[in-house]
């Protein structure tokens, strides 16, 4: 589209500045048109049917002209941008064309706004830290002996009003039982100076990494595949989606 309308600029200015070498070329091309009697008729239609939507449309007011050429110019953009994005699909981008449109209706649109508002409220509120132990931004000058980072430890871990530890949330900590608290707390220590980046060194992290993937494509059904482990469910699936 852009392109297109490149090239019809480029043509109006060298008509502008080069009239005459404009009517050199295009002598030729009226004379083939006036000495053809079919393709002469055929730009007689033209330009009758032209003047004929010319005189209609100079009835109409200019409000409803400006109206209906932007709606039309809007529904030819949207129309070129879903046919010829080549970077998603097709249903992709029919889908997001849709929903495009949908959303740029006032109601849609002003209802959109209001969750939006209402995230970044709440984004905002969550941010402040209640009743939060004195803050250290720098590092301080002198090193903070074993009884401290433990007590500093100790008082960031009160911090917050959620319930979690008894399945007051939705998400978050999907298992919380005193056994299996015991259990990882005991796995933790077996493997907490483990680096999985460096399995000839930490061969066992490797092997329960390769058997971890193994199950997941099993529960998928995939006959091959290959993966690794993260550090969440989040950017599990930020790394799949990136992969795909």
């Amino acid at each position: 589209m852009r392109v297109s309308l490149f090239i019809v600029c480029v043509f109006l200015l060298c008509v502008a500045f080069y009239p005459n070498t404009f009517i050199h070329y295009s002598t030729p091309i009226i004379n083939y048109i006036n000495n053809n009697e079919v393709v002469n008729k055929q730009v007689n239609n033209l330009f009758t049917t032209i003047n004929h939507s010319y005189a209609k449309i100079a009835k109409v007011e200019i409000w409803r002209v400006f109206i209906v050429t932007a709606i039309v110019s809007y529904f030819i953009h949207t129309s070129y941008r879903i046919a010829f994005c080549k970077r998603l699909p097709l249903r992709q981008r029919l889908i997001s064309g849709i929903f495009s449109i949908v959303g740029r209706a006032p109601i849609i649109k002003g209802k959109i706004q209001n969750e939006i508002q209402k995230a970044d409220k709440m984004i905002q509120e969550t941010a402040v830290i209640k009743n939060a132990p004195k803050r250290m931004p720098i590092l301080p000058t002198k090193g903070l002996g074993y009884g401290e980072v433990l007590k500093e430890c100790e008082n960031h871990a009160e911090i917050g009003e959620w319930d979690w530890n008894n399945g007051r949330v939705s998400g978050t900590v999907y298992i919380y039982d005193e056994t299996h608290k015991q259990l990882m707390e005991q796995v933790y220590k077996l493997f907490y100076e483990t680096n999985p980046f460096h399995p000839d060194v930490f061969p066992g992290v490797r092997k329960m990494e390769t058997e971890i993937v193994s199950m997941c494509l099993q529960l998928f059904h995939g006959q091959e595949g290959c993966g690794a482990t993260t550090a969440g469910g989040t950017v599990s699936i930020i790394m799949a989606m990136k992969t795909y």
